[in-house]
């Protein structure tokens, strides 16, 4: 008979820890869905401040690049109106260098 109750209380040990084992597998389940849950949420937030962060460098980059182009836009101005002649002279050479250019074109497109 000893033998027999000493089976009987293994079993009800084996039963306490697969009892507990199933506990502690629903927990850590539970932890988990709340855990990934968690970063799901964390990720979202962390996506939307990136966006957002680069929508507002995208916005100081163009501004910047505006106003650089305005600067050198009156730079030019002022250029042109300090040495009107040479202005006029470089645009008679650019268009004369166009015109050498289409006319080399012409000749190879016939």
């Amino acid at each position: 008979m000893p033998k027999k109750a000493r089976t009987e209380t293994d079993i009800r040990k084996l039963q306490a820890e697969i009892n507990e084992l199933e506990s502690t597998v629903v927990q850590l389940k539970n932890d988990i869905e709340r855990d990934s849950e968690t970063a799901v949420h964390q990720m979202k937030t962390n996506f939307h401040n990136s966006k957002e962060i680069a929508k507002d460098a995208a916005a100081r980059q163009w501004a910047l690049a505006r106003a650089t182009g305005r600067k050198k836009v009156i730079e030019t101005e002022d250029a042109v109106r300090r040495n009107p002649l040479r202005s006029v002279g470089m645009a008679f050479l650019g268009g004369l260098a166009a015109s050498v250019l289409m006319r080399r074109r012409s000749r190879y497109d016939d």
